[in-house]
């Protein structure tokens, strides 16, 4: 009987399960250890609740593209219209209906980010699938072809084709028993110049530190155990060989493409800082 086991079950609450287990016991999911790392999105989230109260954002001589003086008067025009009108529309409510528009405000942010994750698990699914395909029907070769025309899924096969000599694995397991922790990787593939490297999709516009200590963590993990199925069955064996460098690819970007790091050993040890951080915070009983 394997070891490693994913269980990706329907708890008793109707919930689906992401547990890795070892002999039973379980590790410490990627995922949750990044969870210590808050991401720059404070402004963000603010910004989704003022706008329910007539907030438009200013623009700023720094932003990018740069904005025109006639761009920032304009800017500045709507600002004070939309304050203007969300302050005669507060004053017609009553307690309760501003009580509600507050609460409103105050869950904008979750609200977007459910919607968002919608979206991500779609877009993540399509680039998925379209490495299991190579890996299924092309021996992992990349390749082009119909049937992929969503833009971020043509400019990644682009960049796959110019770059990879093959997918090895996808959505492939992991596990480190030293360090007591389990994931799944997006992609183990390989570069026209032999070298090992870890994909990973992110819906995000940007590529933030946290996702490079992601793939340190898939890293430590099949470096460990090998790339193995969910029920712990050998998919690849690394036989020694050391990951490269890894890749991520935020598709929320305008102009989406892989992000590369080969500093992998500073990345394996954002994530083991960032564990030791977890387990302080969050000590087994």
């Amino acid at each position: 009987m394997n070891r490693y086991k994913f269980d990706d079950g329907i708890d008793e609450k109707g919930k689906q399960k992401h547990i890795h287990l070892l002999d039973g016991k379980p590790l410490k999911g990627n995922t949750t250890v990044l969870k210590e790392l808050a991401k720059t999105l404070t402004y963000w989230a603010s910004g989704l609740a003022m706008a329910e109260f007539g907030w438009v954002k200013e623009l700023r001589p720094w932003d990018k593209p740069k904005p025109t003086k006639e761009m920032v008067e304009a800017n500045k025009l709507e600002r004070l219209a939309k304050a203007g009108e969300a302050l005669e529309m507060v004053k017609t409510l009553t307690v309760e209906e501003y009580l509600s528009k507050l609460d409103k405000g105050y869950k904008a942010h979750a609200v977007k980010l459910d919607k968002s994750a919608d979206e991500g698990t779609d877009m993540h699914a399509l680039l998925e699938n379209y490495c299991k395909l190579m890996i299924s029907d092309q021996d992992g070769v990349p390749m082009l072809m119909n049937g992929y025309e969503h833009p971020s899924v043509k400019i990644f096969a682009e960049w796959a084709v110019k770059n990879l000599s093959k997918f090895i694995a996808s959505e492939g397991c992991g596990y480190n028993e030293e360090l007591w922790i389990g994931g799944i990787l997006d992609i183990l593939a390989e570069d026209k110049e032999g070298r090992l490297l870890i994909l990973d999709f992110k819906s995000a516009k940007e590529v933030y530190p946290s996702h490079f200590f992601q793939c340190g963590a898939c890293d430590l993990e099949i470096s460990h155990s090998g790339v193995l199925d969910k029920e712990g069955n050998l998919i690849y064996d690394l036989k020694g060989r050391k990951i490269d460098y890894y890749a991520v690819l935020p598709f929320g970007s305008s102009e989406p493409g892989p992000q590369l790091c080969f500093d992998v050993d500073a990345m394996k040890e954002g994530f083991k800082a960032t564990l030791t951080i977890n387990k302080i915070i969050n000590p087994v009983k």
